[in-house]
C-alpha cells in the first residue's frame, strides 16, 4: 500500500521506541487511579468528595525507575512540589510500583 502524505513511515517498528517509553507510564498512571480510587486516595469525579478546585495532582515516572506524584496549587501561578516518591527495582512489576505510590499517597494525605 502506498501513502501520499510525507507522514508516513515505512517501517511498522518505527514507533517501538517511543511507545516503549510512554507506554509503562500511562499504564502507571492507569494502575494508580483504579488503586487510588479503591483506597479512597485518589477521586475522579472532582465534584464528589472534599477536592479543592485549585489543586491538581501529577504522577510521574521517570526512566531511573522513581515514581512520584506532585500537586500543583495556583493561587498566584503554578507551583508543583513532589509529595511522594518512591523508587522502582528494574524486575518490579509496574502493579508493585503503583500500589507503592498509592500507599504512599494515603500516609500523605493522612498526615495533611
Amino acid at each position: 500500500m502506498s501513502h501520499d502524505s510525507s507522514l508516513h513511515l515505512d517501517r511498522e517498528d518505527s514507533f517501538k521506541d517511543l511507545f516503549d517509553l510512554m507506554q509503562p507510564r500511562s499504564w502507571l498512571d492507569d494502575l494508580i487511579r483504579d488503586y487510588g480510587v479503591r483506597e479512597g486516595a485518589v477521586h475522579t469525579n472532582p465534584t464528589e468528595g472534599n477536592i479543592p478546585s485549585s489543586s491538581s495532582a501529577i504522577l510521574r515516572m521517570d526512566n531511573s525507575g522513581t515514581g512520584s506524584a506532585s500537586t500543583s496549587k495556583q493561587p498566584n501561578g503554578p507551583v508543583t512540589r513532589t509529595i511522594v516518591d518512591v523508587a522502582r527495582m528494574r524486575d518490579e512489576k509496574l502493579e508493585v510500583t503503583a500500589k507503592k505510590l498509592v500507599r504512599q499517597l494515603k500516609v500523605w494525605l493522612s498526615e495533611g
